[in-house]
């Protein structure tokens, strides 16, 4: 299942357009995905994790004049637990996001967060 959640991005003080979508693929599966269309930026962030295993993240970075960038690694399930707590793979994922404009030389801001923590925690 997919669907929107409702945040407002800022680039340097700017407002721009951009969408953030959340993909379940099960109870212990999370993809999030926030493309700035206007500026050819995108992330796609991977979560898979269960109670009785570490929680694995994969980030996919792409930008202008850039080739597309991966990472990965692991954290321990009470750290970013996939299935009970929802909020922290969005809160992971933003803050991967400002890291990677923070490296593009831009300042991004969130806006609209308590909106899109009732969407993400939302399950089904």
């Amino acid at each position: 299942m997919q669907r929107p959640i409702a945040c407002r991005l800022r680039i340097d003080g700017m407002p721009v357009r951009s969408e953030t979508l959340l993909t379940e693929a099960g109870p212990n599966a999370l993809v999030l995905s926030t493309t700035l269309s206007d500026r050819g930026i995108w992330l796609d962030s991977t979560y898979l994790g269960h109670g009785s295993a570490e929680t694995q993240i994969t980030h996919l970075l792409v930008a202008p004049g850039r080739s597309g960038e991966t990472e990965s690694r692991t954290v321990a399930h009470d750290e970013i637990p996939v299935i009970h707590v929802r909020r922290l793979c969005l809160y992971d994922h933003l803050q991967r996001l400002q890291d990677f404009l923070d490296s593009l030389g831009h300042t991004g801001q969130v806006h609209g967060l308590d909106l899109a923590i009732e969407a993400v925690e939302h399950i089904g």
